[in-house]
């Protein structure tokens, strides 16, 4: 089902760019208290997860848990990571945040990266988090690349309901058309911004592993088709920036989710070209596509001052209430 979003923005945010920008500029303080869990994976590799929990979750350990994933190049400092958890934890849900392998502020063991195709790390932590309490109220969140991933999982595991519910944010819904969107015009500057992100991680891992290229090469790619060409499926044996875009990209298994998931997204996400938007016959039944107008990317601002509560943060408590209580 596809409705269309209430979210309006004032008319001084309505600039798609506006909206993606100015979160990050005015990054609301990350400084929520957590502990740090180090998740060990059944490839060797690792994993770093971020608890968040007051004092009432100590009491009442049963509490609902939602599990939190970032985008692409991102971690528990992005800008649109604190309101979110704040927003959870004030409806008083426990909070997992998941570090994709590698991003945690420390390279993972293995030669491989954190890459949209791998649900690993989600599987891990869920089977192990229903291991130790097969009645655990479970729900999930996901950003960007995070969400592609949050839905990619749900349709591998859809013969299984994990969770009670599932919030999307502004997703890449066809990797290969995001790579050519921001390689346009001002799109770029995304580009440029994920790609020092990438390159970061990178040119740290070649110091632990081999990789394609040197550091001095990895340094010199300019657009993230190339990059993912040349470095992300090399190293995770997909081949060709082709093979793993078709295998990785979301749209194509939204068909096959089971579990009661809702997708915010804005027509005008700088990422994401319109075509890319999937229609209503690529939608399952229990998916809902919110879309709204405007928005940018993981944008959504909706009221002055602009690091109070965004639109997307009330419309997830709202929907994960009505299956988690």
């Amino acid at each position: 089902m596809i409705l269309h979003s209430p979210f309006q923005p004032p008319w001084w945010l309505r600039n798609r760019h506006v909206q993606t920008i100015l979160p990050s500029l005015l990054k609301r303080s990350n400084n929520i208290p957590h502990r740090k869990q180090r998740l060990e994976l059944p490839d060797g590799d690792f994993t770093d997860v971020f608890w968040c929990e007051t004092e009432k979750h100590h009491r009442h350990p049963i509490q609902p848990l939602v599990i939190v994933l970032h985008g692409m190049g991102g971690c528990f400092a992005s800008h649109y990571i604190p309101g979110m958890i704040r927003s959870l934890l004030a409806q008083g849900y426990r909070v997992a945040f998941l570090h994709a392998r590698g991003c945690s502020g420390e390279p993972n063991r293995l030669p491989v990266t954190f890459h949209a195709a791998d649900t690993s790390e989600l599987q891990h932590l869920v089977l192990t988090l229903k291991q130790q309490n097969p009645d655990l109220p479970l729900a999930a969140v996901g950003f960007s690349l995070g969400g592609s991933i949050l839905l990619k999982w749900l349709a591998e595991t859809n013969d299984r309901q994990w969770l009670a519910a599932a919030v999307a944010v502004s997703v890449p819904f066809d990797l290969s058309a995001t790579a050519d969107a921001l390689n346009r015009g001002f799109s770029r500057v995304y580009q440029r911004y994920l790609l020092q992100q990438l390159i970061s991680l990178a040119v740290q891992k070649t110091v632990l592993h081999p990789a394609p290229l040197t550091a001095r090469q990895i340094r010199k790619v300019t657009t993230l088709r190339e990059y993912d060409d040349r470095m992300t499926a090399k190293i995770n044996g997909f081949g060709t920036v082709d093979n793993y875009y078709r295998i990785a990209s979301c749209k194509q298994y939204l068909k096959d989710i089971s579990t009661p998931a809702l997708i915010i997204h804005a027509a005008d996400d700088p990422f994401v070209p319109q075509y890319a938007i999937p229609e209503e016959t690529e939608l399952a039944p229990q998916v809902t596509l919110e879309l709204a107008h405007r928005g940018g990317h993981a944008g959504f601002i909706h009221q002055y001052p602009v690091h109070k509560s965004r639109y997307s943060e009330i419309r997830t408590s709202e929907f994960l209430g009505d299956f988690l209580g």
